[in-house]
């Protein structure tokens, strides 16, 4: 047995059943905090087949284009709002879900940029109480052309979405949060270029932190997210993601979904890692429609471990 399909039976046996047999509406916004008067994405992800979507909001103005719809929050009150989507089709019931952003003025609102703690620093551990700690992992691209471009689009995504994510610590307890880091092999005198973190790459510590994962690691991209530091060894509960399928042209679609949709997520709550993962697997169903490698994306999130009583 190869070690995609070990991966999948993993994934089907740690939930009890099979994950993508489970109707699950994922949608998320394209950024978490917004200013007033702005308007914002929001993408809706149902599951295969031929799902017509609905959209409705208690604030602003919404303007529904199927799968998609744009949010105007023109003259809306700062603080947290709801958009809820409602996906329907002959035969099935109904799915829903809810999106939040978080409104602040002009005022309160300003550039973030990527800040020291997202990088995984050589010889320094996590930052604490987070709700869900992620990890960006690469393997060496060794003179593969191909493999290069991968791993510099999945930092630059990384590193274009860090200062959206930012602003959500802004409005919400770190507990409830996901911090998604990168591995670098020294710490950097001021606020890091990507060319900086590229070329600083912690290739090392990444291996290190896939060695107790299932399977050979010699390609890459992963997102590997616990529910505790990973430096803080084995036991922890684990969602996997391997890009090693993904064309370089999709990298960007998966990780900025991945971040979105992580973003929207409490980690706080029982069993949001597991529908979290149900909603990811969802994502990836629909980006992966019409590639070759489907069946190695529906196969490339392993959940590992069982929930723990809370």
């Amino acid at each position: 047995m190869n070690t995609r399909s070990l991966a999948l039976l993993l994934a089907l046996a740690s939930s009890g059943k099979a994950q993508g047999a489970e109707n699950v509406l994922a949608c998320a916004p394209a950024k978490p905090v917004v200013t007033e008067g702005q308007a914002v994405e929001v993408k809706a992800w149902p599951p295969a087949g031929e799902w017509r979507v609905t959209w409705r909001a208690d604030a602003g103005q919404v303007e529904a284009r199927g799968k998609q719809a744009i949010w105007d929050l023109t003259d809306v009150a700062s603080g947290r709002q709801i958009i809820t989507a409602e996906a329907a089709r002959d035969g099935a019931a109904s799915l829903t879900c809810t999106a939040a952003v978080f409104v602040e003025s002009r005022i309160a609102s300003r550039g973030d940029r990527v800040t020291r703690k997202f990088l995984l620093v050589r010889g320094q551990k996590e930052p604490k109480s987070y709700g869900l700690y992620s990890y960006v992992l690469l393997t060496r691209d060794g003179g593969d052309p191909v493999a290069k471009e991968r791993n510099r689009k999945a930092l630059e995504i990384w590193f274009n979405k860090i200062p959206a994510i930012s602003a959500l610590e802004r409005k919400e307890s770190t507990a409830k949060l996901n911090i998604t880091m990168v591995p670098v092999d020294s710490a950097s005198g001021s606020q890091p270029a990507l060319d900086w973190i590229v070329v600083h790459y912690d290739y090392n510590r990444a291996d290190l932190l896939l060695a107790p994962l299932p399977g050979a690691h010699t390609h890459g991209p992963y997102l590997v997210s616990s529910l505790a530091p990973l430096s803080a060894g084995a036991g922890n509960r684990m969602l996997v993601l391997d890009a090693s399928w993904a064309p370089s042209s999709t990298i960007s679609f998966w990780m900025d979904e991945f971040l979105n949709q992580a973003a929207q997520a409490r980690f706080d709550r029982p069993r949001t890692l597991d529908l979290f993962n149900l909603k990811l697997r969802s994502i990836i169903g629909v980006l992966a429609e019409g590639l070759p490698q489907a069946r190695e994306a529906l196969a490339s999130t392993l959940l590992i471990g069982k929930e723990k009583d809370k």
